[in-house]
C-alpha cells in the first residue's frame, strides 16, 4: 500500500560534531557534549535553505509538529 505525502517545509538537521570553534575548550571536529537540533527552511529548487531557530520552526509547523520533528530527528541521530 502506498500513500502520497506532502513534505514538511522545514529540514530537520542534527549536529553532533562542530565545524568551527563554538565554545570554550572545543575545536574543529570535536564531538559536542550532546547533539543539537538546528532546523532550516526547505527552499524551492534553485534557492538556498535558511537556518532558523526552533521557535521559527514552531511558527511554521505548529508546536506539536515541531516538537515531534525535533524528537524524531534526535532519536534517529
Amino acid at each position: 500500500m502506498v500513500r502520497k505525502l506532502k513534505a514538511l517545509p522545514v529540514e530537520a538537521i542534527v549536529r553532533g560534531y562542530i565545524v568551527a570553534a563554538v565554545g570554550a575548550g572545543l575545536k574543529e571536529a570535536d564531538k559536542l557534549p550532546e547533539p543539537i537540533f538546528t532546523p532550516s527552511t526547505k527552499a524551492a529548487v534553485g534557492h538556498h535553505d535558511e537556518n532558523i531557530s526552533f521557535e521559527k520552526a514552531v511558527e511554521i509547523l505548529g508546536k506539536d509538529a515541531a516538537k515531534k520533528v525535533k524528537s524524531a530527528a534526535l532519536a534517529i541521530y
